[in-house]
C-alpha cells in the first residue's frame, strides 16, 4: 500500500500543485491526487505509452510468426519465447520512459530561491506571531514557486493543524513524508491527530517511526507505553517504558508505569526491583502500599 501511495504522490507535477494551491480553500485537497485532471492525464500517457509498447509487441511478433511459421516442435518453443522476451523488452522500456517523465522537475533559479527562503521566513514569523492568513498565503506562494519546498509544506500544514483543519493537515503531512520520509514533527503530528481520532494502533505506529528517527526523547517512549497499554500490548509496553528509563532512569513516573506493566506481564522479580526504586526516588507517593499488595498477591 505504500509503495502504490508513494507512486501515486510521485506524478504531482509542478502544474498540479499551482492547479491546488491557487483554489483558496481547502488547498490541500489538492493531495487527493487521484481526483486532479493532471493526474488523470498522467494516468493516460502511462496507458498510451504502455499500450504503444504492446503494439509494437504485436507487431514484431506478427514477424517472428512468419519467420517460424514452417517449422513445429522445439522452434515453436523458441518462437513463444522469443516473443515473450520482445514483450518484456518493450514494455520494460516503456516504464522506464514513464519513471523518467515523472521525476522531471522545474529548475528553480538562485533568484527563485532566494524568494522562495524569503516567503518561508516570513510565513513562520507570521505563524509564530499568530497571524495564521498571512503565515498561510505565503507558504502557498512559496510552493508555487518551487512544488517540493519541504520547509513550505511543513508550515502549511501546522496552518491547517492549528485551524484544525485536521483532513488537510493530515494530507499535508503525509505529502511531507513523501518529500522526507524521516520527517519527525510530520509524524509526531499524525500520530497525534490519529490518537485524537481513536485510531491507536495507527498512532503507535507513527510514534514508533518518530522514536526511530530520534530515539533520545523520554516522553515519546512514555506516549508509546501509554498507547500500548491501551491495546493491551504488554511486552511491547515493557519495552517502550524500559526505553523511556534509560533516558530518564529516577523519573518517578516511568517507574511507576514499570511497575504496572511488570504486574501485567507477571514478571514478578522485575516488579518488586521497579517497586523499590519507586521509594527511593519518590516515597510520598500513595500508590506505593496498592502496589505493594498487587505484587504479593501475583502467583509465583
Amino acid at each position: 500500500m505504500l509503495i502504490i501511495i508513494l507512486v501515486v504522490f510521485s506524478v504531482l507535477s509542478l502544474g498540479a500543485i499551482i492547479y491546488l494551491v491557487a483554489r483558496h480553500y481547502p488547498q490541500l485537497a489538492v493531495l487527493d491526487v487521484e481526483s486532479l485532471p493532471e493526474v488523470k492525464v498522467a494516468k493516460k500517457k502511462d496507458e498510451y505509452l504502455l499500450r504503444r509498447a504492446e503494439q509494437k509487441a504485436r507487431r514484431l511478433n506478427k514477424k517472428v510468426i512468419g519467420i517460424f511459421s514452417p517449422l513445429s516442435g522445439k522452434s515453436k518453443k523458441i518462437q513463444t519465447r522469443f516473443r515473450e522476451f520482445v514483450a518484456y523488452v518493450e514494455r520494460k522500456a516503456a516504464t522506464t520512459t514513464i519513471r523518467k517523465q515523472r521525476t522531471k522537475s522545474r529548475l528553480i533559479s538562485p533568484e527563485e530561491s532566494q524568494q522562495v527562503r524569503t516567503l518561508v521566513n516570513d510565513a513562520n514569523h507570521a505563524l509564530e506571531s499568530g497571524d495564521i492568513e498571512s503565515a498561510e498565503k505565503k507558504y502557498i506562494a512559496a510552493i508555487k514557486i518551487n512544488d517540493k519546498n519541504k520547509d513550505a509544506y511543513g508550515g502549511l500544514a501546522d496552518v491547517y493543524y492549528k485551524r484544525n483543519h485536521l483532513e488537510e493537515a493530515k494530507q499535508t503531512y503525509r505529502f511531507l513524508l513523501y518529500l522526507e520520509p524521516n520527517n519527525e514533527h510530520a509524524l509526531v503530528r499524525l500520530a497525534e491527530m490519529a490518537e485524537r481520532e481513536g485510531k491507536i494502533d495507527v498512532a503507535v505506529n507513527y510514534y514508533q517511526q518518530a522514536v526511530m528517527v530520534n530515539d533520545s526523547n523520554s516522553a515519546r517512549f512514555a506516549k508509546l507505553y501509554e498507547l500500548l497499554m491501551q491495546l493491551n500490548q504488554y511486552d511491547t509496553a515493557l519495552e517502550a517504558v524500559r526505553q523511556a528509563l534509560i533516558l530518564e532512569p529516577q523519573n518517578p513516573k516511568y517507574l511507576d508505569n514499570l511497575v504496572e506493566v511488570s504486574i501485567m506481564v507477571g514478571d514478578n522479580k522485575l516488579a518488586e526491583q521497579a517497586w523499590y526504586e519507586l521509594r527511593m526516588v519518590n516515597p510520598e507517593n500513595q500508590k506505593l502500599s496498592m502496589l505493594k499488595d498487587r505484587i504479593e498477591n501475583m502467583p509465583s
